[in-house]
């Protein structure tokens, strides 16, 4: 079987991101196609955010860098907004936010053990907060299982494919308000982040490429990507 480390893992995600944001260049069948193979994407960086929380050496240089692009890319989507304002493109992308808040949240389980209310309270209003971002409570949930079955696949398969269900069962409900109940179904397609089971087989947890590339690669390339398709964009259509 093949297998990927960590660094590997990031660059078969990173193409598989890449085709879910060119549906402005590509037919609706196609996009349709690259949004439903990469709803893996999000959920496979979260994972990688939780591996990272659980072997950093560093956790509070983990968080500031992740707060830091975060920070970086909604300065630079409210710049590239401002920009495209007259012709309607808007980057809303910012799951780097969502990530940083993710690893607070584990931070806070890992630390806060003994009393129940304070944890809730926290957690309650980091799952509130992250609705305002790229993923919202889909992610933290994703992370919460992810780390709280780190180290047994079987019940964090069982924890996804539950989450999967339940989140399958909401946006049917939602689809039959819809006029067309399967483009509804294939637009909001969020459950298919199950797709993330047989990926993370591959995934050896093995460092691979360790230099500063690997370490700022996700972190610059995901704003840098979508600032470039959505200026192509805009030249096609100014």
């Amino acid at each position: 079987m093949i297998q990927l480390d960590r660094f590997q893992f990031k660059l078969l995600l990173a193409f598989l991101m890449v085709l879910d944001h060119i549906d402005f260049f590509v037919s609706d069948n196609l996009s349709i196609l690259f949004k439903i193979l990469s709803r893996c994407v999000a959920v496979g960086f979260a994972y990688l955010v939780v591996d990272g929380f659980l072997y950093t050496k560093n956790l509070k240089n983990y968080l500031l860098r992740l707060y830091g692009f975060a920070i970086f890319m909604l300065i630079g989507n409210h710049f590239f907004n401002s920009l495209y304002a007259p012709y309607h493109i808007v980057i809303r992308n910012s799951i780097i936010m969502t990530y940083a808040i993710g690893l607070t949240m584990l931070f806070i389980l890992s630390k806060v053990k003994k009393n129940f209310f304070i944890r809730f309270i926290c957690c309650f209003a980091l799952f509130y907060i992250s609705d305002f971002f790229e993923g919202g409570f889909i992610i933290l949930l994703f992370m919460y299982f992810s780390y709280i079955y780190h180290d047994d696949e079987k019940k964090r398969n069982i924890a996804y494919l539950i989450f999967s269900a339940v989140l399958f069962a909401l946006t049917l409900n939602f689809s039959l308000q819809s006029p067309n109940p399967i483009m509804f179904m294939l637009k909001h397609c969020e459950f298919l982040f199950i797709s993330i089971i047989p990926l993370l087989k591959i995934y050896n947890r093995k460092q691979g490429l360790n230099n500063a590339f690997s370490k700022y690669f996700f972190y610059i390339f995901y704003p840098v990507h979508l600032w470039i398709i959505n200026y192509i964009n805009y030249i096609m259509v100014k």
